[in-house]
C-alpha cells in the first residue's frame, strides 16, 4: 500500500475513513506527512480524510483556513500586534452597579494572569505532544 500522492490516497479513501483499520492511527499521521492538502474538487475523498486527520492530530493547517490546495501544513504564525482599538466607552453608573450584583456560579468572571495562561498553554502543548508520541508508537 504505497500512499504517497493525493491521487493514491483519494482512490484508497473512497471506501475507508482511516489508513489502517477503523480508527485513527500512526499510519494516518505517516501518510498525512507525505502528502500536501489535496484539491477538494479533484480528490474529494483524500481531502475529506486530510481535513479529518488534521483535526484529529491537532495540526494547524493554514492552507485549510486560506482554502489553498497542494501545500503542506504550516505552523501557526507568531502573533502579530493587534491593531489599536478605540477606548471603550465607560458604562453608565447604574449599569456598573447592576453588573456587580451578578452572581458568578461557574467562575466565568475570574481572570487568569498572563503567567497562568502561559502555563495552561504549555501544559496543553505537552499533552498534545505526549498523545502524538503515543499514537506514533502504535
Amino acid at each position: 500500500m504505497g500512499l504517497s500522492t493525493a491521487a493514491e490516497v483519494n482512490d484508497y479513501m473512497k471506501t475507508r475513513s482511516y489508513v489502517e483499520g477503523y480508527a485513527f492511527s500512526a499510519k494516518d499521521v505517516e501518510v498525512f506527512g507525505k502528502i500536501g492538502l489535496p484539491d477538494q474538487k479533484a480528490h474529494p475523498h483524500a481531502y475529506r480524510w486530510y481535513v479529518h486527520t488534521a483535526a484529529l492530530s491537532g495540526s494547524k493547517c493554514l492552507a485549510l483556513v486560506a482554502g489553498g490546495a497542494g501545500s503542506k501544513p504550516t505552523p501557526a504564525p507568531a502573533k502579530a500586534a493587534a491593531p489599536k482599538k478605540a477606548a471603550p466607552a465607560k458604562p453608565a453608573p447604574a449599569a456598573a452597579a447592576e453588573e456587580e450584583d451578578d452572581d458568578d456560579f461557574w467562575g466565568d468572571d475570574e481572570e487568569q494572569t498572563e503567567e497562568e495562561k502561559a502555563q495552561a498553554a504549555k501544559e496543553l502543548e505537552e499533552a498534545k505532544a505526549k498523545a502524538m508520541a503515543k499514537l506514533a508508537k502504535k
